[in-house]
């Protein structure tokens, strides 16, 4: 196993010292992902065939340990409010392994949302993630990927099943 020096304490540095070690060198934790065109141009395709209009909140149910999952009541009760409170369109995003889960949330919603599992690349999914307002995801790939879209967006993320407080009404700027 590798062993990293002390001062890397962030999973994202650690994948920058493997690369370094294996001689991809010029990379630092602002290195830009590219969107090839075709990409660009599929998602919106997707997001016209499927009429999906801004502002869009992307939420990423899954996540390889179901520790480190929020609740699906949770999220069906969160995706509610967006679309009720700041009239959104939500996406949920996620692979073969996320299906159930999204299909739990979404059967758990009063509101529709649309289901993109298995419908990106990770270069769409890059995509993607430059024309959302907002994503919410648990501890996974996307929030990883979310921190190299443009800036001035947001994202929420969780660590963990703890619920979300309905007694707190959402806000944002962008409505």
């Amino acid at each position: 196993m590798q062993s990293f020096p002390k001062e890397i304490i962030h999973k994202k540095q650690k994948h920058l010292y493997r690369l370094n070690s294996l001689g991809i060198r010029n990379l630092d934790e602002k290195s830009y992902i590219h969107v090839p065109a075709e990409d660009e141009e599929f998602v919106d395709n997707l997001l016209k065939n499927n009429h999906i209009p801004d502002p869009i909140v992307v939420i990423n149910a899954g996540s390889k340990s179901h520790l480190k999952r929020w609740t699906a009541d949770s999220f069906a009760e969160l995706a509610d409010r967006l679309i009720k409170e700041c009239g959104v369109s939500i996406i949920f995003i996620g692979l073969d392994a996320d299906k159930d889960i999204v299909a739990s949330v979404m059967k758990k919603m009063t509101h529709p949302a649309h289901n993109f599992v298995n419908k990106t690349n990770i270069r769409q999914l890059a995509g993607l993630l430059k024309k959302v307002k907002l994503l919410i995801t648990n501890d996974s790939a996307p929030l990883h990927l979310d921190a190299r879209r443009r800036e001035g967006a947001g994202n929420i993320r969780s660590y963990g099943s703890k619920k979300i407080r309905p007694d707190r009404r959402i806000r944002y700027g962008y409505k």
